[in-house]
């Protein structure tokens, strides 16, 4: 039998259809559903740090160790084009929270602030910097760019950007009004002063499931480009990019009965959703663990923990259509349906819905949701050092390119080794190239591997063929055999 559907008093049949400034094509449920239930980005998130302020921005260098003289990334971005303290001396004025008296701090300046937006932007439009490597300035100096260097000049550079958004910031404490939007509170402009932004009641309550789901289908599903989210529906700002969505099975107990509102016949429908996003609570030197949405399943779970670098929510909504929803009978194709009508509601904002969701109201619906479509080069200053432009960062990432190409060398003169010689010279430049951080360990090893591939080297024990590379072959024991089959010590 199906349930009727208790809604509180709320505008349930919303009329408007904005997605704001992002461009939705399709909102054809039937085909959005069965083509593009499950999916991905193109481009994959990476993980990264939201740069608190409380550890002063992208100053910090904590992450190589508590007494660590290793320069932050500011302070190497400078010295590495000869500006100064120009980059320093501005995040320290603006993007921390030291220019506070203590008591100050402790109201005044939140854990959560920090460089969320930009990170977010940039995991979603850039490539994962994954090694460090060796930049040369215009004087001859060397200097090394560690992962957490380049994700952080990444970050800085998408501080600014012209954008794609929807929703309005919610910044209200939780309260009792969230549920009555009679409640004094509920009915106060969000922003006096411009009171095209509504309520704060309606502030809170979008994004709305409408939005949410035609802009993650449309975008994450069809163009198969990331979005960002504030995965925190209440006053802080939790930017997040998105990994992969999956809408779950409808099955005909989510299939209410029509109802009559506004003297129009309406035919509900509970979609359920899963989203996940990348984590940017981990540390400045990691790389990302990798994210496959087809490895997610169709469970409906509040909170979803992938790996330690991707997490997740699920989360329920009611649709409204023009004509009853027919399903298969596994809920994973839909045989017909008709067109979405008004905004639809969240289950959590529902009667029913509030019951269990109440205590976790802040962590539910995204506040908003936005693309970053452009960096804005002026070297303005409003929110990055001016002289941490793109154009340098660009300029220093030429650099990696090269070293690129150098591994990559590398990894070809392994086909053309004929001498025990240019086997150790081979040896010993992929050995530099570990020590001066170039290249990671897990990277050494693998060419080293492919060494033995190709019959470089035979041993038997994985362990002892890394200790022999490792100690630079100075006294090779008997019992392994050295360079080409031609030059071996045993036969």
């Amino acid at each position: 039998m199906k349930k009727l559907l208790l809604i509180l008093f709320i505008p349930w049949l919303a009329q408007a259809q904005s997605f704001g400034s992002f461009v939705v094509e399709n909102t054809n449920f039937k085909q959005l559903f069965n083509k593009y239930r499950v999916a991905s980005p193109d481009k994959i998130p990476w993980v990264g740090s939201w740069w608190a302020f409380k550890r002063n921005g992208t100053t910090y260098n904590g992450m190589y160790g508590k007494n660590s003289n290793e320069m932050g990334p500011t302070q190497k971005f400078e010295s590495f084009y000869g500006l100064g303290d120009a980059a320093t001396k501005w995040e320290a004025a603006n993007n921390t929270c030291d220019k506070l008296k203590k008591d100050d701090q402790i109201e005044s300046c939140k854990g959560w602030w920090g460089h969320c937006n930009a990170w977010a932007g940039a995991a979603i439009k850039e490539v994962e910097p994954r090694e460090a490597f060796l930049g040369e300035n215009d004087i001859g100096e060397k200097m090394v760019f560690t992962i957490a260097d380049q994700k952080a000049y990444l970050t800085e550079i998408y501080m600014e950007t012209n954008s794609s958004f929807v929703g309005k910031r919610n910044n209200q404490e939780k309260g009792d009004w969230i549920f009555d939007k009679d409640h004094k509170t509920s009915k106060a402009l969000k922003n006096p002063k411009y009171p095209y932004l509504g309520t704060k009641y309606e502030a809170f309550w979008d994004v709305t499931p409408k939005q949410f789901l035609l802009v993650f289908t449309n975008y994450i599903g069809i163009r198969r480009i990331g979005i960002v989210i504030d995965r925190y529906t209440g006053s802080q700002v939790w930017n997040q990019p998105i990994a992969g969505y999956r809408i779950l099975p409808i099955l005909n107990e989510h299939i209410k009965e029509p109802e009559v509102r506004d003297g129009k016949t309406v035919f509900p429908v509970l979609v359920r959703m899963k989203m996940y996003w990348a984590e940017d609570g981990v540390g400045e030197l990691e790389i990302s663990k990798s994210f496959d949405i087809n490895r997610t399943n169709d469970e409906f779970k509040y909170k979803e923990h992938y790996n330690k670098h991707y997490s997740g929510r699920s989360l329920a909504f009611y649709l409204f259509f023009d004509q009853e929803l027919k399903v298969s009978k596994d809920g994973k194709k839909i045989k017909t349906a008709g067109k979405i009508i008004g905004d639809g509601i969240w289950f959590h904002q529902t009667e029913e819905g509030a019951k269990d969701w109440k205590g976790v109201i802040e962590n539910t619906h995204p506040d908003f949701m936005w693309l970053p479509n452009e960096l804005i080069s002026k070297k303005r200053g409003r929110s990055r050092p001016p002289v941490l432009t793109e154009e340098r960062v660009r300029d220093l990432f030429a650099d990696k390119k090269e070293i690129k190409e150098q591994r990559e060398n590398l990894e070809k003169r392994v086909d053309n080794l004929n001498s025990l010689a240019k086997f150790k010279k081979l040896q010993k430049d992929v050995l530099s190239f570990r020590e001066k951080g170039l290249i990671s360990e897990r990277a050494m090893v693998e060419i080293l591997i492919n060494l033995k591939r190709n019959s470089i080297i035979f041993v038997d024990n994985p362990t002892d063929f890394i200790r022999l590379v490792k100690t630079g072959m100075k006294k090779p024991s008997n019992k392994y055999k050295l360079g080409p089959r031609s030059l071996s010590q045993k036969t």
